[in-house]
């Protein structure tokens, strides 16, 4: 199967998700040999036809390791591929965007991930046309740098980032702390790895979603600039407002220019 395409930028720019069609080998100096060919704008689209056609002409199926994994052995050796239709196949977005993952997927299992695993999960969400994940790995230390320019210590920022298991509801506001604190190893070895990940994400042609600022920040913040306006959450489960650095801190406006 012979893969081709053409990058003419975000896939909300076209119509089609790819197209698969038969065409004459080259090689065979014009004869009847025909070829199975997929076309699309980015990598994504490719590996999204290449899955569709494994799947629906090869019997094949690809998920994780824990539902089954690869199973390929249905699709039969090169030359004998099933052929499509003479009219080919066009396969169209119903929405611009396929969206991945949600904001506690990276305490649930990622956070354990190495870049090899990592890497697979990334091919996988191609082969499923996924073209808007979330990319949260590694901002912790992304703000460490930024909080330290805010005059926030490394002792401080113990008691905001929480463990790796618990580090979204850490990153939504819902506790500070829980399970930390984060070694300074730790936070620069994320970000080292979503550098990969962000790497081949954009090789393939998706658009990462990267986070935000949204008002979460640590409590110290209170005590380096006492006029800004800083409020304390109140009880999230089990967790008290009276439990010192558990609840967290938001900042409700802009510090400002002035304060900085």
């Amino acid at each position: 199967m012979h893969l081709n395409c053409s990058f003419n930028g975000l896939i909300c720019h076209v119509s089609y998700l790819f197209q698969i069609f038969r065409k004459l080998s080259a090689s065979e100096n014009f004869s009847n040999h025909v070829i199975n060919r997929i076309s699309g704008t980015t990598a994504v689209e490719l590996l999204s036809g290449l899955h569709w056609y494994l799947k629906y002409w090869c019997g094949a199926h690809i998920s994780w390791s824990k539902t089954g994994g690869p199973q390929l052995s249905s699709v039969p050796k090169s030359g004998s591929l099933p052929r499509i239709q003479d009219a080919g196949i066009t396969m169209k977005r119903p929405t611009p965007w396929s969206y991945y993952q949600n904001a506690v997927s990276s305490s649930y299992t990622f956070a354990w991930w190495d870049w090899e695993r990592w890497e697979k999960e990334i091919d996988w969400m191609a082969l499923q046309g996924i073209n808007l994940p979330l990319a949260f790995t590694g901002q912790e230390a992304i703000w460490q740098k930024v909080f330290q320019d805010f005059n926030i210590s490394a002792p401080d920022l113990d008691d905001f980032f929480g463990g790796p298991a618990f580090l979204a509801w850490s990153r939504m506001g819902n506790l500070h702390g829980w399970g930390g604190p984060l070694p300074q190893s730790w936070l620069d070895q994320q970000l080292i790895l979503q550098k990969k990940i962000l790497a081949r994400m954009y090789e393939l042609g998706m658009n990462p979603v990267l986070p935000a600022f949204s008002g979460n920040v640590p409590a110290a913040l209170k005590s380096v600039y006492p006029s800004a306006k800083i409020t304390r959450l109140g009880n999230w489960f089990t967790v008290r407002s009276d439990q010192d650095g558990a609840v967290p801190t938001f900042l409700m406006q802009q510090i400002p220019c002035s304060l900085k």
